[in-house]
């Protein structure tokens, strides 16, 4: 006997992705989850990924390199600030370095909540971006929802930060640029001109992935043509970057 098949608008309605399947898929199919956020602008799994990782990530720093080694590398890779500091006297001095390890043991730890600031700003230029200039019609919670998850290549580079950290690669460490993703890692402070170490060091290969996501994200999310989407991603990555180097030639 032949067995009988329901008629199409019988069929269920075909379920979405889980959170789980997000993530992975944004590694290995990104479409898909793109696409799942016209359905559901969810994002606490990304975030909660990243507030493990901050933790994680605060630990290691604290028991492995020690927040006085984080301040001192950081004033060896700023001579200005060095040579600011070298004008106070020791109790100020003292004073001066407790603060700067309460705000590097905060910016650690919260890494991830600070991180949920800087989203929700930039998802609101986005939106103004695509919606007014492109004539899109995306919610801002599934541009703050596509942000998100094109952040994830973010947590590979964090968990090789963490590897790198407990084998031993912490007396150096420079919470600013700590791992060798861009050509600026590669030269010493001084070794070149500040605004050409920022430019290289602008040039990461987690940033760069982390803009193609985002460009191929909203195109799909916002029904606008790749090719707009990743000139729009890459002249805003362009235009933060210049204001960067810039802002290095004047004041190193």
């Amino acid at each position: 006997m032949a067995t009988s098949v329901p008629p199409i608008e019988t069929l269920p309605p075909t379920s979405g992705l889980s959170e789980v399947e997000r993530v992975v898929d944004t590694f290995v199919a990104p479409s898909k989850t793109f696409t799942d956020i016209r359905r559901s602008s969810a994002w606490w799994l990304p975030f909660l990924i990243s507030l493990v990782l901050s933790i994680c990530f605060g630990f290691a720093l604290e028991k492995k390199v020690g927040w006085e080694q984080v301040m001192e590398n950081q004033m060896q890779n700023h001579p200005a600030q060095q040579a600011q500091l070298d004008k106070l006297t020791p109790e100020q001095r003292a004073q001066r370095a407790s603060i700067s390890i309460i705000i590097y043991r905060v910016f650690s730890y919260g890494f991830s909540i600070f991180g949920l600031i800087v989203v929700a700003i930039v998802a609101g230029i986005l939106m103004l971006v695509y919606n007014f200039g492109f004539g899109a019609q995306a919610l801002y919670k599934q541009y703050f929802a596509s942000y998100m998850y094109a952040g994830l290549p973010g947590v590979l580079k964090g968990l090789l930060i963490i590897v790198l950290v407990f084998a031993g690669g912490g007396e150096k460490f420079n919470i600013e640029n700590p791992i060798g993703t861009n050509p600026g890692f590669y030269f010493a402070t001084g070794s070149i001109p500040a605004a050409l170490h920022y430019l290289l060091t602008s040039i990461d290969f987690f940033s760069i992935w982390t803009a193609v996501l985002i460009a191929l994200g909203l195109s799909i999310v916002c029904g606008v043509s790749r090719n707009k989407s990743y000139a729009a991603i890459f002249g805003l990555w362009g235009l933060v970057v210049l204001f960067g180097v810039a802002r290095a030639a004047i004041f190193g």
